[in-house]
């Protein structure tokens, strides 16, 4: 059962999904009918599943599911998962490929390659106040507080060239 993304709790579970690319206003047009459709269909053994979806930067598509009502269960999940994978593919976009970073830099968001990133960092071309993206959270609330951070408190932090004291 679809409700506003605003509404669900801040303990519901989350799933980011990071386009390739940023997605074009008419894109999002198309998808945003379809992700409310597989919400309102979406169960886990029988049971409608409270949940939402919000579109951010027009790059991630992220999906929660309140669990104080049902939980979210592994055939639900891959529902879900094979759902974003068919959006993708209509699209032509990868909303599955972890080895991409996503980081805003003078407020862009912008996409490297893994390798690419850390040699930025490396380098000193990224500064420690590039904010990063961190997609493995997985709980609403923590799209506040955890999931775009300076690079020194990130999880590619560790890029970061260390000092010699």
């Amino acid at each position: 059962m679809y409700v506003s993304f605003d509404s669900i709790s801040d303990s519901a579970r989350l799933w980011v999904y990071q386009s390739s690319r940023e997605l074009t206003v008419e894109e999002i047009a198309k998808i945003e009918p379809m992700l409310v459709q597989f919400i309102n269909q979406w169960t886990a053994h029988g049971n409608n599943l409270q949940a939402s979806y919000k579109i951010y930067y027009n790059r991630f598509v992220v999906l929660a599911v309140d669990e104080n009502l049902h939980n979210a269960t592994g055939c639900s999940i891959d529902s879900s998962v094979n759902f974003i994978r068919s959006i993708g593919q209509s699209l032509n976009v990868d909303l599955f490929d972890r080895t991409q970073i996503a980081f805003i830099e003078n407020e862009d968001v912008k996409i490297e390659s893994l390798s690419n990133f850390k040699n930025k960092v490396k380098s000193g071309e990224l500064s420690n106040e590039v904010k990063v993206f961190n997609n493995a959270i997985s709980i609403k609330g923590e799209l506040k507080d955890k999931w775009i951070l300076p690079l020194s408190e990130s999880w590619a932090g560790r890029f970061l060239p260390s000092t010699a004291i």
